[in-house]
C-alpha cells in the first residue's frame, strides 16, 4: 500500500472516536482538516460543540527510514474547560496503561488492519494557544506517527 498520510488521519479518527466514546449520531466531532461547523453536534445551549480536528504539519510526513507523520490534534468550543478535556483525553488516548507512549497498534482496531502505528513520538500537550475569530479557546496536541502501511 502506498503512504497516504490523509486515510492514516482517518484511521485515527475512527480510533480516537471509539477510545473516546464520543457519540456521533448528532454529527461529526473529530475531523480530518478544517471542520465542517454545520456538521458539529450542539452544546446544551444550542452552540458549536467541541470539535477536534486532525492535521498534518511541520513536513507532514517523512519518508527517510520508516514513514512518521506528524499531527496536530486542534481542539475548539466555547466552554474552556470542555476543550481541555477533549484534548487531554487525546494525549491520553494515545498513552498505554502504564503512561507511555502506544506502540504497534493497528487501525482500524477492528475489520481488517490497513496501518500499524510503530510508535507515538514526540507526544506534546495539551497546550492553549490561542482564540480563534468567534474567541473560543484552542488547545492542541502535537504527536509523530511512525507507522507503516499494511
Amino acid at each position: 500500500m502506498p503512504l497516504d498520510p490523509h486515510n492514516l488521519l482517518d484511521k485515527l479518527a475512527t480510533y480516537l472516536v471509539a477510545t473516546l466514546s464520543i457519540n456521533e449520531s448528532g454529527g461529526r466531532s473529530i475531523w480530518t482538516g478544517p471542520a465542517d461547523e454545520t456538521q458539529v453536534p450542539l452544546d446544551s445551549l444550542g452552540r458549536v460543540g467541541v470539535y477536534t480536528e486532525l492535521r498534518n504539519y511541520a513536513g507532514a510526513v517523512s519518508t527517510i527510514g520508516l514513514p512518521t507523520a506528524s499531527i496536530q490534534a486542534r481542539s475548539v468550543g466555547y466552554v474552556e474547560a470542555d476543550v481541555r478535556a477533549r484534548a487531554l483525553a487525546i494525549v491520553r488516548a494515545l498513552l498505554d496503561a502504564q503512561g507511555k507512549p502506544i506502540r504497534n497498534l493497528q487501525l482500524p482496531t477492528s475489520g481488517t488492519a490497513t496501518h500499524k502505528i510503530l510508535a507515538v513520538q514526540n507526544l506534546r500537550g495539551p497546550d492553549y494557544i490561542n482564540r480563534d475569530d468567534k474567541g473560543r479557546p484552542e488547545w492542541v496536541a502535537n504527536f509523530d506517527l511512525e507507522y507503516v502501511p499494511l
